[in-house]
């Protein structure tokens, strides 16, 4: 659901204004900007780029900073390069937006064992 920039019209299901016929596919690309950034960060982390993994995670999450996915996919990031500290700051961010996260909750009990 969108809402039109150019007139007063709210919750609009198309890509056009019913009302005054703006085109609104640029504002749908954008709404899935933070996806496609996490989508290839996850591919990056898995190539084991983790550097670069790291550069599309942090813009996922400047684009959608109310999602934990990416957050948890930083954390994870951070642990793969012993930083721990890091690693914990980003799953509890997760747990801000998202306090029943199982993945943010088991990867900090994950990390607490591996620092002791």
């Amino acid at each position: 659901m969108l809402d039109c920039p150019v007139c007063p019209k709210t919750n609009i299901e198309d890509s056009k204004c019913p009302q005054c016929k703006t085109d609104l596919t640029p504002l749908l690309r954008l709404r899935e900007l933070p996806e496609t950034y996490y989508t290839e960060g996850v591919t990056l982390a898995e190539q084991g780029q983790l550097d670069e993994a790291i550069e599309k995670f942090s813009t996922a999450i400047s684009l959608n900073p109310h999602s934990a996915a990416p957050y948890v996919a930083l954390g994870n990031i951070y642990v793969r390069k012993d930083l721990f500290d890091e690693a914990i700051f980003q799953y509890q961010r997760a747990l801000e937006i998202n306090p029943e996260n199982s993945d943010a909750k088991k990867a900090i009990k994950d990390v607490l064992k591996i620092e002791k």
